[in-house]
């Protein structure tokens, strides 16, 4: 019965270690720019696209288009932003489009490449379909 309660109390204790690490202020992120846009595909907006933000970092940012193909990227579910310097975007589609493929040059060998800075940053995403 000891043995037990002492198993409880050890869960206990690390089930609420785990509760009070887990706000953003546990998180480390690194230096954030806000990144928003508008996404077009010969000069018309494209709805539900998939752009994923890659740093010189293993974690990378997401952003789904709206129905107008505005974007905003979030590093966290919960936290805009895209990691500060050189960014590569990548385009994916969300298949319910009936869009076939994205561009190599928008997506596996992405052109796609600027500058974050820090605060806020606008990168529209003008595709052509040539």
């Amino acid at each position: 019965m000891a043995r037990q309660a002492l198993l409880l109390v050890g869960l206990l204790a690390s089930m609420l270690a785990t509760l009070i690490g887990c706000g953003n202020s546990a998180r480390a992120t690194p230096g954030l720019g806000t990144v928003h846009g508008k996404i077009t595909l010969n000069g018309k907006p494209l709805p539900n696209m998939l752009i994923r933000f890659e740093t010189d970092e293993t974690h990378s940012s997401f952003a789904r288009s709206d129905a107008e193909g505005f974007y905003k990227a979030m590093y966290f579910v919960d936290l805009e932003g895209v990691k500060v310097g050189p960014c590569t975007a990548r385009v994916s589609f969300d298949p319910s489009l009936g869009i076939k493929n994205v561009p190599a040059r928008y997506s596996s060998e992405s052109e796609l490449k600027f500058i974050v800075n820090s605060g806020h940053n606008e990168y529209d995403i003008n595709m052509t379909s040539n």
